[in-house]
């Protein structure tokens, strides 16, 4: 595992310091386990042939990896808000888009989607722990890295 500028480089099979990723004190043994999935981002402009396509293509040819982040008590539980917030978002979004077919409502339609285009921000951005740059088959290059967690791991050296 090593720094490379502002990004983690770590194998697949690493383990992280037992520092929070997101503030650099001790974590306690505390962790977060994610499912990391990445694919080349020129693959979105398969959505200009169809998004359905898009879709296959990428679950096809996603990288995927599974981390254990170290996070401190204090992250972990904005983590957990930010995803409960998320979910809630998503879920009285959802329920409005339902009223509104029902009551036949524009008003609770749009605040519906509204709700939902909030949840789908908030989970890419409030929610998430850590940015991935790209996985490949061994290696896994994380971002949204604290710079004191950084600071204690070894710089690349590019020759």
């Amino acid at each position: 595992m090593w720094r490379d500028g502002n990004t983690v480089v770590m194998h697949k099979t690493a383990r992280l310091p037992d520092y929070c990723i997101k503030c650099g004190v001790e974590a306690h043994g505390s962790h977060l386990r994610k499912k990391l999935r990445w694919h080349h981002p020129a693959l979105v402009l398969l959505i200009l042939a169809g998004f359905l396509i898009y879709l296959i293509v990428a679950l096809i040819v996603r990288k995927s990896a599974t981390v254990d982040l170290s996070l401190c008590a204090d992250h972990v539980r904005k983590h957990r808000t930010a995803v409960i917030a998320t979910w809630l978002m998503f879920l009285i979004g959802l329920g409005f888009m339902v009223l509104a077919i029902g009551a036949e409502s524009g008003g609770s339609a749009g605040f519906g989607l509204l709700l939902l285009f909030g949840s789908v921000i908030s989970a890419l951005s409030w929610a998430r722990v850590v940015t991935v740059q790209k996985i490949d088959d061994n290696y896994v290059w994380l971002r949204s890295i604290d710079e004191n967690f950084l600071a204690r791991l070894p710089f690349l050296q590019r020759t």
